[in-house]
């Protein structure tokens, strides 16, 4: 017997509200209920109370007549569905990114096609347009692009240095797009005004890596050292206790969401969708895939976890 967690019909009521609230775009919400109503209406009106994977299994079934029949189709309706159960009835989905990994017809290909990025980044402003267009200009991860440090930026070069890891050297450097420059130099000078503002306050310095740390401390109040895109660009004021760090990269990745919402752009982010993006588009601009693996300092290998490094480009 189908156990439920409460009518169907009071939790997508409950969810045309939230995905207003959360300032969804007409057309996502007009499919995300779409999708929710034929989810709830295969389970007899109901939500089933210990829903997991072999409840989207069923729904998802081509011998269910109502069911997602497109690999676009079937990507929104799990996102739908993954809203309703989740951010509105409040259950937990832990299950559902290894659920999605053995199932990749689900899944979007983590890449943009210029015009869609185009409309996305317009949505954006301020230091979160530039970390984006930085992203995908340079060919970045969301976490190398917000990780960048002042000293990791060359301007009269056009060069930026990216690093292995916080207690390594130069990975790689990546030339920085010249429309790019200007609004780098704006929001360099408003960090350095805002690093002198945050240290006269008594700011304890930036986080450091731990040999630095261990053997010239002082370095966490120098310019060079100072993040790029520091937290204190999304908190009020400095924090006198805890050094300060890079913005977090689900902050970046919620926002990307909500500007492809407004646009009308069905995809979710990850950190590596905008550097798929970059490298989809050299490859399409006739670069070798060899070359784009060099531009990204993607060692080749034979490991597991290539596939989720490398962008699918087929």
């Amino acid at each position: 017997m189908l156990t439920d967690i409460g009518p169907g019909r009071f939790w997508l009521g409950q969810m045309r509200s939230t995905l207003r609230a959360q300032g969804y775009s007409v057309n996502t919400v007009d499919a995300y209920l779409y999708w929710a109503e034929a989810f709830v209406d295969f389970f007899q009106g109901q939500i089933p109370a210990r829903f997991g994977p072999e409840h989207l299994d069923q729904f998802l079934d081509p011998q269910n007549p109502g069911a997602p029949q497109t690999r676009l189709k079937r990507h929104i309706a799990v996102n739908a569905v993954a809203f309703l159960v989740e951010d509105v009835a409040g259950r937990n989905l832990s299950w559902l990114p290894g659920y999605l990994k053995k199932r990749p017809e689900l899944r979007q290909p983590d890449f943009l096609k210029r015009g869609a990025l185009k409309a996305i980044l317009s949505r954006l402003t301020g230091w979160e347009w530039l970390a984006a267009a930085l992203s995908y200009g340079c060919g970045l991860t969301l976490d190398e692009c917000l990780g960048l440090r002042i000293r990791d930026i060359e301007i009269p070069s056009r060069l930026l240095s990216i690093r292995a890891g916080e207690e390594s050297g130069i990975r790689r450097t990546a030339e920085i797009p010249l429309t790019l420059i200007s609004p780098l130099e704006s929001h360099l000078e408003n960090m350095r005004s805002a690093h002198i503002n945050h240290f006269a306050s008594g700011s304890p310095g930036v986080r450091l890596p731990t040999r630095v740390r261990r053997e010239n401390p002082d370095s966490a109040r120098s310019w060079p050292w100072q993040f790029l895109f520091p937290n204190h660009l999304v908190i009020e004021g400095p924090n006198h206790e805890k050094p300060i760090e890079p913005v977090p990269a689900r902050l970046l990745i919620k926002s990307l969401n909500r500007a492809a919402s407004e646009s009308c752009q069905i995809i979710h982010f990850s950190r590596l969708t905008l550097r798929n993006s970059f490298a989809v588009h050299r490859i399409q601009e006739g670069h070798s895939p060899q070359s784009i693996r060099e531009m990204l300092g993607i060692q080749p290998s034979a490991s597991p976890t290539k596939a989720e490094n490398e962008p699918n480009v087929a």
